[in-house]
């Protein structure tokens, strides 16, 4: 399967997608998470729909959370997503879903939406991958580590205006990083 548009949608799917619009409309977004997810597991390549649902997961959340822990070390990760991590390697495709419910309690999440862009990658969806690491630039644009990486995603595949944005928004953060300069 590929990165499909609405138009590619199924008959079965494409009523639940027109459900998840309205519902947004409505400002009930709780709901048209759930319609959302629903319509990726049935439509896994399909962006505008994850696009939209990383929208209302963001208002139910209240947008991007700071990543402190304990004595200031940042927190993520896990076992959890170190399952994950290794479900992504053995089935992308399927591991999908698990990523998106965990991603509706943080959508900004470096560690989950980096996973997102490891499997849309293995999957060979580079509008979907560039897709997962804009999300952790929105929210936490500080991680230049993330940054970097999309920086480079950007150039391999011949964007280098965006990956000059990128690196731009890299020095605002991280002014004596050499490699952004």
């Amino acid at each position: 399967m590929s990165e499909i548009s609405e138009a590619d949608l199924d008959s079965k799917t494409k009523p639940v997608w027109l459900k998840a619009m309205t519902a947004v409309q409505t400002k009930n977004y709780g709901y048209a998470i759930k319609l959302l997810q629903s319509v990726l597991k049935d439509a896994p390549g399909f962006l505008d729909a994850r696009r939209l649902l990383r929208k209302c997961e963001s208002q139910e959340t209240g947008g991007p959370r700071k990543r402190t822990g304990l004595f200031g070390m940042k927190s993520g990760g896990g076992l959890g997503t170190m399952k994950l991590a290794w479900q992504v390697k053995k089935d992308p495709q399927a591991t999908l879903p698990a990523i998106e419910a965990e991603l509706e309690k943080d959508p900004y999440s470096p560690e989950l939406n980096d996973l997102l862009f490891e499997a849309f990658q293995t999957l060979g969806w580079n509008e979907s991958a560039a897709f997962a690491l804009e999300i952790i630039r929105r929210g936490h644009p500080e991680e230049a580590k993330y940054m970097h990486k999309l920086a480079e995603f950007y150039l391999t595949h011949g964007q280098s205006m965006k990956a000059a944005e990128v690196y731009k928004d890299i020095i605002k953060h991280h002014p004596t990083d050499s490699a952004a300069i």
